[in-house]
């Protein structure tokens, strides 16, 4: 008797211990399944890609002949193109010559579109000028270089020139002076991932060209941007979805949007095909 009761006693206890075992295993995969639910993709917010631009080539004409520029389709495309078009015609005035301007886009991704107009010598096509433009895509807004940085923190203002001075020894240039801190009308312009100080011919280096340049890491500038500076989400990505191109290159379409006449009335007049690269103004 005392034997038939052990063997159920220990069969009893093999029983609950499996059933134990299953209830546990049980537990275990309902408490993966709902970690995996709460974990899945399509669960996880998804951040907004601002697209690149649509961009071609337009043209402002008059009787001496056309200028060149990046012509802009879409949203706040007639803010930014006014905007462009008064830039580019002020720029080629300043000129004390016949002048034709070409153009690259630099950077055209993650709400930030850059582009650097060259105007040129329309006899010896010496380079005259560069005229750097940027803007925010989703505003229209010409953006300045103080649009990118935390205001609280300046230091960025004074570090740029250390910077600029350190470039122009390595590249063997005469400063004509020290390199003041920045202001917000500094000419820039944005490349992948790098910001691009431009000076203008005499400003702080002797005769080297009309526009000496010095490019900047964005990374090394983290710590001065504003938390929804542009230039984060460029960083980040470390990408450049719109290509760098010189108007040649790009694929243009045969009618231009405006073009002006000495007097700024404007018309749908075809441009030639090709336009060519390099019109007399």
């Amino acid at each position: 008797m005392k034997r038939a009761w052990a063997a159920g006693s220990v069969l009893c206890v093999a029983v609950a211990l499996f059933l134990s075992a299953c209830s546990g295993a049980g537990d275990a995969e309902n408490a993966s399944t709902a970690a995996v639910v709460r974990i899945s993709p399509s669960a996880a917010p998804v951040a907004t890609e601002i697209p690149a631009l649509e961009i071609t080539r337009g043209v402002i004409s008059n009787s001496e002949g056309v200028l060149l520029y990046p012509y802009i389709e879409g949203e706040h495309a007639e803010k930014i193109n006014a905007s462009i078009k008064n830039d580019v015609i002020a720029c080629a005035d300043e000129a004390e010559a016949q002048v034709f301007t070409t153009y690259k886009i630099t950077n055209n991704s993650k709400g930030i579109f850059s582009a650097v107009i060259f105007v040129q010598d329309a006899e010896t096509e010496e380079l005259i000028s560069v005229l750097p433009l940027n803007y925010d895509v989703e505003s229209g807004e010409k953006l300045s270089i103080a649009d990118y940085f935390d205001e609280e923190n300046d230091r960025w203002r004074r570090i740029l020139p250390d910077i600029v001075t350190l470039q122009a020894q390595d590249k063997g240039l005469t400063l004509l002076c020290d390199v003041m801190p920045v202001t917000d009308e500094q000419l820039y312009y944005i490349s992948g991932d790098k910001l691009v100080l431009v000076y203008r011919q005499y400003e702080i280096t002797t005769y080297v060209n009309p526009a000496p340049q010095f490019s900047i890491p964005i990374l090394q500038l983290a710590e001065f941007l504003k938390s929804e500076s542009p230039l984060i989400k460029l960083t980040a990505s470390n990408a450049l979805n719109g290509a760098v191109v010189a108007p040649a290159a790009q694929a243009e379409k045969t009618t231009v949007p405006e073009i002006f006449d000495a007097s700024g009335a404007g018309s749908e007049t075809p441009v030639p095909t090709p336009v060519q690269e390099g019109a007399k103004r």
